[in-house]
């Protein structure tokens, strides 16, 4: 039998990530569901006339927290991704022979579905307004509660950083690979 063998070595930033997720989870649980206040309207007025307004996913159970939430995701989130991702690929080892049966039509395919995934990603986050709770069942519970959906937007911010580790595959890890691989069976 065959020991496994490391393939893949990836240092997350676990503190990174609970940092930059505490706010998320501070801004759902304990800013009021409604602006009221002089300070609440100034910040809710602020983020409709200069920033996203109401984007991503949001619950109409409590408009100002969810407004300021997906604010804040659609604001940090490239960066958290960015600050992460560098943090990730300090010291990173990755076998390139798991990549072995990986053609050009192969990579080309998997670019183009991956495209497409950004695209519906950043139409999500920069472009709709998706209220949860006039969703199904399965989702509306994330719009009801305002701990499921700071757990929620959580999940979202942190899909900043899986996009970026994708994205660092999809467009520089993988393409370098296969043109090591051209420029090797060239020069035999």
């Amino acid at each position: 039998m065959k020991k496994n063998s490391l393939i893949q070595v990836f240092h997350v930033p676990y503190f990174f990530i609970v940092i930059c997720v505490m706010p998320l989870l501070l801004v759902a649980n304990f800013l009021p569901a409604h602006a009221n206040g002089e300070v609440y309207l100034w910040i809710d007025g602020f983020l409709d006339g200069y920033l996203f307004g109401q984007v991503g996913f949001w619950s109409s159970s409590f408009p100002f927290s969810s407004k300021v939430s997906s604010n804040y995701i659609s604001i940090f989130g490239p960066f958290f991704a960015a600050i992460a991702l560098r943090k990730s690929c300090r010291g990173v080892f990755i076998d390139p022979e798991q990549y072995h049966g990986l053609t050009l039509k192969k990579y080309a395919f998997a670019l183009v579905v991956f495209l497409a995934f950004l695209g519906m990603f950043f139409s999500i986050n920069y472009f709709e307004s998706i209220d949860l709770v006039m969703h199904n069942f399965k989702f509306r519970r994330f719009g009801l509660n305002s701990t499921l959906y700071s757990l929620f937007v959580s999940s979202m911010f942190l899909s900043f950083y899986g996009v970026a580790l994708c994205g660092y595959f999809a467009f520089f890890y993988v393409p370098g690979l296969l043109i090591k691989r051209y420029r090797a069976a060239r020069e035999e």
